[in-house]
């Protein structure tokens, strides 16, 4: 008897694990404050920008090219008084991806490139024509 009802349990538990699966039917909340096109003055990257809507990453892959992400999923934590972001995303491959970034005052830093200072673009001759190209 206990066996049927451990069959049970299974059979109704298989629905709710197959849809726990990779896909973002409910909607990711990325804070506000990171909402926008960042631009940088840094001398590496000065011919590149991102932007992080309400559900995906863009980046400026060349001057006329960018890649688009949706966003899978956001974790967030408080260091040193400055906020860390890890935005999940599915990468060209397929793969699932990690965008890394600390928000310090009015500055985003990739974590990776800690010495390039990102800043919310306040000149429309940087933005780009594709901007939120999902209608985010």
């Amino acid at each position: 008897m206990r066996r049927d009802g451990l069959s049970w349990v299974a059979l109704l538990a298989t629905p709710v694990l197959i849809g726990c699966g990779g896909s973002r039917d409910q909607a990711v909340e990325v804070p506000a404050d990171l909402v926008g096109v960042w631009v940088t003055e840094s001398p590496v990257l000065a011919d590149r920008v991102f932007e992080i809507t309400h559900a995906e990453l863009v980046f400026q892959t060349a001057p006329d090219a960018y890649t688009l992400h949706d966003i899978q999923g956001v974790e967030s934590a408080e260091r040193d008084g400055a906020s860390e972001y890890d935005l999940a995303y599915r990468g060209l491959s397929g793969a699932m991806d990690v965008f890394r970034i600390t928000r310090s005052g009015g500055e985003l830093f990739i974590r990776s490139r800690p010495e390039v200072r990102w800043q919310r673009n306040a000149d429309p001759k940087r933005d780009w024509p594709w901007r939120h190209p999902r209608g985010a």
